[in-house]
């Protein structure tokens, strides 16, 4: 069985991974990079997040990907958030599959 977990660097995603290790499965370990290396207005950068992503990795000898999608984050959700909040709307981030006409 393939079982896959996005790791945020948070706790409970790591405790996944620890269940996941102590029941007998490798799972594949992946980090979705979103944020900014510098981000000065979070809590967590994404390095420190991804430094923590990498530790849970190490530590169950498992491999992690990182998947960067910082760029389509701010470029499609993050844009239209704060266009819609400048305009003084609120944003709605519903997904709708494309219609089979699309």
């Amino acid at each position: 069985m393939n079982i896959a977990v996005l790791l945020s660097g948070g706790v409970d995603s790591s405790v996944v991974v620890h269940l996941l290790c102590e029941q007998g499965y490798r799972p594949s370990l992946f980090y979705i990079k979103i944020g900014r290396d510098d981000a000065d207005y979070m809590d967590c950068s994404a390095e420190e997040d991804m430094e923590m992503a990498s530790a849970i990795a190490r530590r169950y000898g498992l491999s992690l990907e990182v998947v960067d999608l910082h760029r389509e984050y701010w470029d499609q959700v993050a844009a239209y958030a704060i266009d819609k909040i400048r305009r003084g709307l609120t944003p709605c981030l519903l997904y709708t599959s494309p219609s089979p006409r699309d």
